[in-house]
């Protein structure tokens, strides 16, 4: 059985490799699921950990939101072309 860590970082290498492909909406939920983790993590521990778990979970948050806004973007963009 793998760790919480270890899943974690599965999300994090996922949405990694989706931002490379551009493929935005895909790494948003990567990210997303990287931050519950987390937060999973977070709930776990104690203390200093604790703290450095939710504030890395709030950062993978954030980061979904931007790809979030990368995905609608791009997908605004082609609809635009598309539309020519």
């Amino acid at each position: 059985m793998k760790s919480l860590i270890e899943i974690k970082a599965e999300h994090e290498n996922a949405c990694a490799e989706f931002v490379k492909t551009r493929d935005f909406g895909r790494a948003a939920e990567e990210a997303a699921r990287a931050a519950s983790v987390g937060f999973a993590l977070a709930e776990r521990t104690a203390g200093a950990v604790a703290d450095a778990h939710t504030r890395d979970a709030e950062g993978w948050l954030e980061l979904a939101e931007e790809l979030k806004g990368r995905q609608s973007a791009v997908g605004s963009r082609q609809s635009a072309v598309g539309s020519r």
